[in-house]
């Protein structure tokens, strides 16, 4: 969710960030806080603070949501947020633990529907669904191991969710970015549409252009969700005037990137897929949550 408030003169806004993540995974706090962090990057904020509640069921171990705690603490400090807000509490409804982390700060304010992205090309880093694939195989590998073999999970723990992500909007800006969002909640469809709502225009996105990994895929197959709808932490997309050039330039630092479509004058939001066409829809509840109904 989005907050945004003008300041006095005009010249800022307020942007915040907040994230909503469930289950019994130690990194919980860790990828609701980098959530916001990958955010408020994204939008140049400065000032940054945290506020966060952590809730647990009846029974859960207080050894557990005292790491939470000692963890998104650890985690701000590094980053160099001093303040940051933390309650605990036990809630008998939930079934996992959840954690609600709010990172809010202020940025330069920009006008919505700005000519500057039309015609630009969009350009995306990293994989879609990789964090919500990453977080399924954690709270299912005990279901998981007697579907996939030993080698196909081995290779799934080389990938992770980074903390230095946070130094690629750097070297993205660099490369000549306008726009740049994070993925985040919602995933890649979910972004795609915010970016429109950014420009003001339209999209045409190849679908089979879109980066995801062959494990999130079989992953996703195996409990029925949408790879392109499920979280997606430390995944950027941006505009940029050339998009061959920015994805040289990135490439060459290391950083996984894909050119994937263009922004376009008019309002079509238009995806496609091979041969087939059909129209971005307005965002969807991130698949991620179907694990815990």
């Amino acid at each position: 969710m989005r907050n945004k408030s003008m300041d006095k003169e005009n010249k800022y806004e307020a942007v915040a960030e907040t994230s909503v993540l469930y289950g019994n995974n130690r990194a919980l706090a860790a990828l609701a806080f980098y959530h916001g962090m990958y955010a408020m990057a994204a939008a140049k904020a400065e000032g940054l603070k945290v506020k966060a509640r952590i809730q647990a069921p009846a029974g859960t171990e207080k050894s557990y949501v005292s790491w939470l705690k000692q963890d998104l603490r650890e985690k701000s400090k590094k980053e160099g947020i001093r303040k940051a807000e933390i309650e605990t509490a036990v809630n008998g409804a939930l079934l996992v633990p959840e954690v609600t982390v709010t990172i809010s700060g202020v940025t330069e304010k920009k006008r919505k529907g700005s000519k500057e992205a039309e015609e630009k090309a969009v350009v995306m880093t990293k994989w879609a669904g990789m964090e919500g694939m990453l977080r399924i195989v954690s709270e299912k590998q005990e279901e998981l191991s007697g579907h996939f073999a030993p080698a196909f999970l081995r290779e799934i723990q080389k990938y992770q969710i980074c903390p230095e992500d946070l130094r690629e909007i750097d070297a993205v800006r660099e490369s000549g970015a306008d726009i740049v969002l994070h993925v985040g909640h919602g995933g890649i469809l979910a972004a795609l549409w915010r970016l429109a709502e950014q420009t003001g225009g339209g999209m045409r996105i190849d679908m089979k252009k879109i980066p995801v990994l062959q494990e999130t895929i079989e992953v996703c197959e195996y409990f029925r969700l949408n790879p392109y709808q499920l979280t997606s932490a430390g995944c950027f997309l941006f505009t940029v005037s050339d998009g061959e050039k920015a994805v040289q330039m990135l490439e060459k630092r290391g950083i996984a990137v894909r050119m994937i479509g263009r922004i376009t004058a008019g309002r079509d939001k238009v995806i496609q897929n091979g041969e087939e066409i059909r129209y971005l829809d307005r965002p969807a509840p991130d698949e991620i949550f179907k694990l815990y109904q």
